[in-house]
């Protein structure tokens, strides 16, 4: 198991640059540190299996990771995906959502789409109907709007209204020269 370490400069610019989880450092400058090894002998039980976490935040106190301000900080993936795991751990063990998380799937304007996972697919059809856990799987008609209807407003739209409203003048120009 194999660590980076480099320390966080004061100039804003390059403390952004440090910061940015999305690009790798450069090994030759900040070397790799080995801090122990990992030994599979044996394999899980599936309960076993199905009980195993991995989040970023699980963590030695004495090695922090890099925390984000806002979501259009590099930094925010981690935290992203600090919270997609959890989800997903709690989807795979079948345990209802906490309500902090369900109010904010509900309120975010990024929504999370589970419906490729099996685990997801596997909880939302053993909840019975007085469930008050969040799905978090798209209706048919919702999936179709975001496949079709979506792009073609975002495309096709903006441009036959710029052409509406050129073509007036345009035509008033012509209709004027004649």
């Amino acid at each position: 198991f194999q660590l980076q370490f480099q320390p966080v400069p004061k100039d804003e610019a390059a403390k952004d640059s440090a910061l940015d989880c999305t690009t790798p450092w450069d090994e030759t400058e900040f070397p790799y540190v080995d801090v122990g090894e990992i030994t599979i002998d044996q394999n899980n039980t599936q309960k076993q299996s199905e009980e195993l976490q991995f989040n970023p935040f699980l963590r030695s106190n004495e090695v922090d990771i890099i925390r984000a301000t806002s979501a259009s900080q590099s930094a925010s993936i981690d935290h992203g995906r600090s919270l997609i795991y959890e989800i997903c751990q709690h989807l795979r063990n079948e345990q209802p959502l906490p309500e902090s998380w369900r109010s904010f799937i509900e309120q975010s304007d990024v929504k999370v789409d589970l419906s490729g996972c099996p685990m997801a697919a596997a909880s939302a059809t053993t909840d019975n109907k007085n469930s008050t856990t969040v799905t978090l799987t798209r209706t048919w008609y919702q999936t179709s709007w975001t496949l079709f209807g979506q792009p073609l407003l975002q495309t096709f739209l903006p441009y036959y209204l710029m052409a509406l409203l050129i073509s007036g003048p345009l035509n008033l120009m012509f209709y004027i020269k004649e």
